[in-house]
């Protein structure tokens, strides 16, 4: 029997987002323009007790797992569904030429802070199956292996979100003409926080190639969270989190 302590910090590719210059368009000729940006982040920390031989093709270990998750996101959204140009006849130039318009404008934004912690018991199995002998001193095998854990913890939510539309009345443009005139806007913030239990499963598959006290192991592995995080706006909406790609080992033994 022989105990053991393992943390590990994991970096996740950054969830979906577009982040685009905002420009500012001519007078007679707006622009839609869009910004987002979002992180994820998480430490997991794992103590276990592990029971088998050292010569032993599969290992179940059992213990405490703890989880913290964050995200951050802010969203800027504008458009200008109906806008046509607004012309009028140039006797200088003897042509019409284009002065102003108008048209609706909608704007969005939203800033939300997500997170969670939880803590809980985990069992996880691994196995290995050499199918290739090149006498004592080296083996290729097959890996595999399943994990599981439920946590108990605090998921949390801070959204802020505006939006504004409003009627551009000038036809054309100069001193005496009104810009536009607000016709809606909100400005609200919500705050969530709940107690909530997020079931965890996972597992890896790859190949190990072991020479003397040197191993060298690939393969995919995958790691799920469900209902981990809110991810609503106005009312709560449970998202799943997930890690999965694949991974390398390379392990040397100290020692005869």
């Amino acid at each position: 029997m022989c105990g053991n302590i393992q943390i590990t910090r994991r970096l996740p590719r950054p969830r979906a987002g577009i982040t685009t210059r905002n420009t500012h368009p001519p007078r007679d000729l707006p622009i839609p323009t869009r910004t987002a940006a979002s992180i994820a982040s998480s430490w997991i920390f794992r103590w276990a007790r592990t029971s088998g031989s050292a010569c032993s093709a599969s290992v179940l270990k059992f213990g405490v797992r703890f989880a913290q998750f964050g995200a951050y996101s802010n969203i800027a959204l504008k458009s200008n569904p109906d806008w046509h140009f607004n012309y009028k006849y140039n006797s200088y130039l003897g042509k019409n030429i284009v002065l102003g318009g108008t048209y609706h404008t909608n704007a969005a934004s939203i800033i939300a802070h997500r997170s969670f912690h939880g803590i809980g018991p985990s069992l996880s199995w691994s196995a290995s199956a050499p199918f290739l002998h090149n006498g004592q001193n080296s083996d290729l095998a097959l890996d595999w292996g399943l994990n599981g854990a439920v946590l108990f913890g605090r998921q949390r939510a801070h959204v802020h979100y505006q939006t504004t539309g409003a009627y551009h009345t000038a036809k054309y443009v100069g001193p005496h003409y009104t810009p536009r005139k607000t016709v809606s806007h909100t400005n609200t913030n919500f705050v969530r926080a709940r107690t909530v239990v997020v079931p965890n499963i996972g597992g890896f598959a790859g190949l190990s190639f072991r020479y003397a006290n040197a191993k060298v192991s690939f393969g995919y592995r995958a790691d799920l969270f469900f209902h981990a995080m809110d991810g609503g706006i106005e009312t709560r909406k449970s998202e799943n989190v997930g890690f999965y790609g694949p991974f390398a080992n390379v392990s040397i033994g100290i020692g005869g």
